[in-house]
């Protein structure tokens, strides 16, 4: 009888995944996550942290690249309560938002945030259906958290993966936002310290490190001139820039425009208000740069 309960017991313990290996920590010295998205054609955007800064005591990752070129927004990890922070400065104000909580068990609700981002901020609850163990790149074996929204949850329809050490399927700052690639776009590449984290190909052929670079001289060429129609702008010399990209001063992205290799573009500003924005110009070579315009 013995002989036959040891059995059953090592059987159920094969049988349920081995999730004891230690936290996976999110941040490190460098962090570079690649978002793609898909339309007409395939986009992917680069996002990563740029240097670390204090806010009352309290040590913060600066994000930086895609909306987050205005840097303020900031990340904080507790390693040991295993749970991500972003702290958003706002001209006047600064807020804090509790983004994963990787210390859930399985059957745990946690209500998702998703701060400026394209999805609702009071994303509803979710529920924690289970944790799994899976490979997500050279068989490198990390948690993933399935979700599903709770039947009292208006917002979402959806399920919503997060994994260990790495973040969302969606956008850093959406974990309750859908990962479609031709909708708000998913994760494609995240690199740790260089070093490739996780890869999903299905859209891409392959993930390749960006490293921070000298801006090329094509950028000194551009020029920005006010257009004779109110709130118009005409950006010339950029027949070697491939996105426009356009921003609010708090980092929400407005509008993307793709250039087929034009020397001059118009940009219309009339359906926003009076303001300063921020144009994030990508060239050829990936290497970006930063412009800031006034319609006032």
């Amino acid at each position: 009888m013995k002989k036959l309960l040891l059995i059953i017991l090592v059987l159920v313990l094969n049988g349920k995944p081995c999730l004891s290996q230690p936290y996976q920590p999110m941040l490190a010295t460098s962090n570079q996550w690649h978002f793609t998205t898909c339309y007409s054609g395939c986009l992917t955007d680069v996002y990563y942290t740029n240097g670390d800064t204090l806010v009352n005591g309290e040590n913060y990752k600066i994000l930086d690249g895609y909306h987050y070129i205005s840097r303020t927004f900031l990340l904080k990890e507790s390693v040991s309560e295993k749970k991500v922070y972003l702290k958003k400065i706002f001209p006047t104000y600064t807020r804090e938002f509790l983004l994963y909580d990787f210390s859930l068990d399985e059957g745990d609700v946690f209500e998702m945030k998703n701060p400026i981002s394209p999805f609702p901020e009071i994303g509803g609850e979710f529920q924690l259906d289970s944790i799994r163990m899976k490979p997500v790149v050279n068989n490198m074996e990390y948690r993933h958290f399935y979700f599903s929204p709770t039947e009292s949850n208006t917002i979402a329809t959806y399920p919503v993966v997060w994994i260990e050490g790495i973040g969302s399927k969606s956008i850093i700052n959406a974990p309750g936002g859908e990962a479609d690639i031709n909708g708000a776009g998913q994760l494609s590449c995240y690199f740790k310290d260089e070093m490739l984290v996780y890869a999903q190909l299905d859209s891409i052929n392959s993930c390749d490190y960006l490293p921070l670079k000298v801006q090329s001289s094509f950028f000194s060429k551009i020029k920005i001139i006010r257009a004779d129609q109110k709130n118009s702008f005409k950006l010339q010399n950029i027949e070697h820039i491939k996105s426009i990209e356009l921003f609010s001063i708090n980092g929400q992205k407005l509008k993307t425009i793709i250039n087929n290799q034009k020397n001059s573009v118009f940009l219309s500003l009339d359906e926003f208000q009076a303001g300063i924005y921020i144009l994030l110009l990508q060239d050829d070579f990936e290497q970006r740069k930063i412009f800031k315009i006034n319609s006032e």
